[in-house]
């Protein structure tokens, strides 16, 4: 997992694979255009879903892994928190689905066994495949403060993974 600014990406070191440059480019080219929701086609197997929706309390988050697809998600509009953890003893909640590349697990204590981001409109986190993360999260309820649903609006790029 990495997490920085965008205007960092470039400054990783190492360099990023082509494929994860191709990626960064394109939330550069496009960030500024006011982007349809759903599905953009970049290239090969790498596409792009713009998003837009509530935040949602602790309580109904889950871990969520992918096989197939890094991502790379970049927030546009309104803050989140995101959970995350390498894999654990969670007992899943969904079984693993080869079409949309995707497997839940319950968790049982995200505060106690996770780490977490505050995701701000500028930055990206990129998740590999075996990077549990609970996207989503309300700020305030994962610190413990109740608080309304916040609109967030992001592009996650889906990166395949060879």
């Amino acid at each position: 997992m990495i997490c920085d600014k965008l205007e960092n990406w470039t400054q990783l070191t190492p360099q990023p694979p082509e494929l994860y440059v191709e990626g960064f480019k394109w939330i550069e080219e496009h960030l500024h255009e006011d982007l349809e929701l759903g599905r953009h086609e970049i290239s090969g197997e790498m596409y792009a879903m713009v998003n837009s929706g509530p935040t949602k309390p602790l309580s109904e988050g889950k871990f969520e892994n992918h096989h197939k697809y890094a991502d790379i998600q970049y927030f546009v509009e309104g803050r989140e928190r995101i959970f995350w953890t390498k894999p654990k003893e969670y007992p899943e909640v969904e079984s693993y689905s080869e079409e949309k590349d995707i497997e839940f697990f319950a968790a049982d204590d995200p505060i106690g066994d996770a780490s977490y981001l505050l995701m701000e409109p500028g930055m990206f986190a990129i998740f590999l495949p075996s990077d549990w993360h609970m996207p989503s999260i309300n700020p305030c309820d994962a610190a413990g403060v109740e608080c309304e649903a916040a609109n967030v609006v992001k592009i996650v790029v889906k990166v395949p993974q060879t």
